[in-house]
């Protein structure tokens, strides 16, 4: 599963180059943009179904999918993120997975200094995927 989130990962950065040189080249060349555009489209829908199967294979997968799909903002790329990259998920505690991936604050202090408290480490790629979830719930729960 890691080893397809990580193509899946691969195909977007390439998606994101060919169509910020679509926007900088002369139109005349759209036409020999455009195809690879239209590949890479199609391989990451291939790779969103194998990791589908592969969720849909895992009993264990299952029942965390559902679980996380229930909240929203939550879909399929950050459900595989968070099964692929996090997989203690679960059976660790709220505090901890949030330094774990993190966005847990941590304290700069000593002795009588008192520094800001800032977030650092943790796993980029699935807090990168929850930054982009939580700007979507954003939008459909004004509680967020």
């Amino acid at each position: 599963m890691s080893d397809l989130l990580s193509r899946r990962r691969q195909l977007t950065t390439l998606r994101t180059m060919e169509k910020n040189r679509l926007k900088i080249m002369p139109k005349t060349l759209a036409s020999l943009i455009n195809p690879n555009l239209t590949a890479i489209k199609n391989q990451l829908i291939k790779v969103d179904a194998k990791l589908l199967k592969l969720i849909e294979e895992c009993p264990e997968y299952q029942e965390k999918n559902e679980i996380l799909q229930s909240m929203p903002g939550i879909g399929n790329v950050v459900a595989f993120s968070l099964l692929a990259d996090m997989p203690e998920l679960g059976s660790i505690s709220s505090k901890e997975a949030a330094a774990l991936i993190g966005v847990a604050p941590f304290n700069r202090e000593s002795g009588s200094h008192k520094g800001q408290r800032r977030i650092k480490g943790g796993r980029y790629q699935i807090r990168t995927v929850m930054f982009m979830a939580m700007m979507s719930a954003i939008q459909c729960n004004p509680v967020f």
